[in-house]
């Protein structure tokens, strides 16, 4: 059989293939032809969203009188989707776009978002296994039945989910007793199930007019269905660690979907806007993807208002890319927060050899151990700075170059001594954590040998700062950190160093510190002093020498490097006593003015 030529589509009439799927059982052969339509004149089509697992194209797909080879993955789809008594009309990526046509396949992906939309609903492919699919919606209809009675059939159930706060429906939780008769075994494999972890089904999933889920053999459920189960039990505080990072993974990622796809009583619902780029870009680093650029590519399809300066385009480049999306964002940010996006840049390569300002967009979360972006919501440590003559307001940073960003600001402090990372063999070991601690104490003492607190001149400020660098002042939950817990974190600190527990496994500190703070701060960053003696805590490359500055609109301290007249921004930081203004304070009573860096 010949092999399938696909015709080129006309650019400017918007075409689109579409698979016409002839109907039949499961393992009957399938029989399809590909016809070519303007998305513009309105077709009946569905779309088809799955994972494509392994991208060999070792599946074979019969095309009228010629073969095309696609991913097995998406073969099974079509099997599953495909009626036994009549004709679907589907899109569905692998076989509806020329994968080996680098413009066309950018082409079509900058179209995917009118695909979806202009659908008539979208077909989401989950699993194959008949035993599991029973028990996921078993426990599905079973957690919909329960929220109904308590929420009046639904009508409640979006503010009881959310609380006062509707922008942070993290903070509302209802703590209840363990309970015992919940299939936790199905709720995990739901929690576990590759769709959920795709990138690509936020845009899917968020356009589409209607989602409905196939699991094994049974009909066809509605997606809310099973993102309100999740949200219920993460509600209840029901959903119990059981192993395994690809369901704690997927509990981030279907938490995400439901604020954005279910438009009743998800965040997009609730607050009637569409989502923002910064903020999809945000969520999007837990997802998974197979190419750098779709992580920001995969979200455009999802804008009202689609940026003209950010093209799918897969001849450039992933740093350009990069380049392009993070000088937008920074460009159409209000002026207080523009720098809110640099918060995620804590590099962990040294040297910095890349463009150093560009955000990660392209990066999985969780694929490197990477430390939890500092909490913003308590800190302004640019309060009280001034605009800048030479940086025009919301310019994302003027630059001399495609490569560099110029921002406004204070040269603060200088970093004088560091601790060594904490790397995860610390962070899981309640042994190896207190000598870690003891060891940084050292450090940032300037300390060669063990001695007892009194010994080592540590003051009472030095052991308060230092908790407050490891809490960043921020409980696990939210909420500022108590003086009463930082104090216990202090005693902890001093007890350690007098009585060298560090050589044992005591777990007062680490009980101490996890319970106050989010530990995954600490997560591959650095302690560090500066020479006016404040402590910090930073990414894990920094080292002395390095400056600490405060940016306009910028929350946080950043650490910068100097480089040849130039500096190169190694990522933000929580300092001690400049996290609220005061350090332009002190620069304005001392009558210093900013200066404008520029960053490559």
């Amino acid at each position: 059989m010949p092999t399938y030529v696909y015709r080129l589509l006309n650019v400017e009439e918007q075409e689109i293939r579409l698979l016409e799927l002839g109907p039949g059982e499961y393992n009957d052969p399938l029989q399809a032809a590909l016809v070519t339509v303007s998305v513009k004149k309105l077709p009946t089509y569905n779309t088809i969203s799955y994972v494509w697992g392994d991208p060999s194209k070792n599946g074979d797909l019969r095309i009228r009188d010629a073969s095309l080879a696609v991913p097995a993955n998406t073969i099974r789809a079509l099997r599953r989707m495909r009626l036994r008594d009549g004709m679907r009309v589907v899109w569905i990526d692998a076989v509806c776009i020329n994968q080996d046509d680098i413009h066309e396949r950018g082409q079509q992906v900058g179209l995917m978002g009118t695909i979806y939309r202009c659908s008539a609903g979208n077909l989401v492919h989950l699993t194959d296994n008949q035993t599991l699919a029973q028990r996921i919606l078993r426990l599905a209809h079973q957690i919909d039945g329960e929220a109904r009675a308590e929420t009046d059939d639904n009508a409640h159930l979006g503010k009881l989910l959310h609380g006062a706060d509707v922008t942070n429906p993290s903070s509302n939780r209802d703590s209840r007793p363990r309970r015992e008769d919940l299939d936790s075994d199905a709720l995990w494999s739901l929690l576990r199930l590759p769709w959920f972890r795709r990138l690509w089904i936020l845009q899917e999933a968020v356009v589409s007019p209607m989602n409905s889920c196939y699991l094994g053999e049974m009909p066809p459920c509605p997606l809310n269905l099973l993102l309100r189960t999740v949200r219920w039990l993460e509600y209840t505080t029901q959903i119990i660690y059981q192993g395994g990072p690809e369901g704690l993974v997927g509990r981030v990622c279907i938490l995400h979907l439901f604020e954005l796809a279910d438009r009743e009583i998800g965040l997009a619902g609730l607050t009637k806007g569409d989502p923002q780029l910064p903020y999809l870009l945000q969520i999007a680093i837990t997802f998974e993807r197979s190419e750098p650029r779709d992580g920001i590519f995969a979200l455009l399809g999802m804008l009202s208002n689609r940026p003209k300066d950010i093209v799918t385009d897969y001849t450039k480049s992933t740093q350009i890319i990069l380049q392009e999306t993070t000088r937008h964002v920074l460009a159409h940010l209000d002026r207080t927060q523009f720098l809110h996006p640099l918060n995620f840049i804590s590099h962990q390569s040294d040297p910095v050899d890349i463009c150093s300002w560009m955000c990660p967009y392209d990066r999985q979360f969780y694929e490197a151990w990477d430390p939890s972006p500092f909490d913003t919501t308590r800190s302004r440590a640019w309060t009280g700075l001034d605009d800048h003559p030479e940086v025009p307001k919301g310019s994302g940073g003027a630059s001399i170059d495609s490569a560099t960003i110029t921002l406004p600001g204070l040269s603060v402090d200088t970093i004088s001594f560091t601790s060594a990372a904490c790397s995860e063999k610390y962070y899981f070991d309640g042994k190896l954590f207190n000598e870690w601690t003891f060891n940084a104490i050292l450090d940032l003492s300037n300390c060669v040998k063990p001695s007892r607190a009194d010994e080592l001149s540590l003051t009472s400020q030095f052991l308060g700062d230092l908790a407050r660098a490891f809490t960043t002042e921020g409980k696990q939950h939210g909420g500022t950190v108590e003086a009463d817990q930082v104090a216990e974190v202090t005693a902890c600190f001093s007890a350690l160093v007098d009585s060298s527990t560090k050589d044992s496994a005591d777990p007062k500190l680490f009980s101490a510190v996890s319970q106050t703070c989010t530990l995954n701060y600490l997560s591959n960053r650095r302690l560090f002093r500066t020479a006016a003696g404040r402590i910090g805590l930073g990414p894990k490359i920094a080292r002395p020498g390095d400056v600490v500055t405060v940016l306009r609109g910028g929350a946080l301290p950043f650490i910068l490097r100097p480089l040849d007249r130039q500096y190169q921004l190694i990522g933000a930081a929580y300092v001690s006593g400049i996290m609220h203004g005061e350090a332009v304070q002190e620069a304005h009573a001392k009558g210093l003015e900013q200066q404008v860096f520029t960053i490559r």
